[in-house]
């Protein structure tokens, strides 16, 4: 069993953590884009 949280472990997770945060902010923003994209097409209307 092993219950010890190495430094390795530690640097994983927030790895791990920044890389999923990141691509949330990529979804995201390209989400806003695309919503921008579109009523800006409507001003256009």
């Amino acid at each position: 069993m092993k219950n010890k949280i190495t430094k390795q472990d530690l640097e994983n997770q927030q790895r791990f953590v920044a890389e999923g945060l990141n691509e949330l902010e990529v979804r995201v923003r390209s989400d806003i884009e695309v919503k921008a994209q579109k009523s800006t097409d409507c001003l256009h209307c």
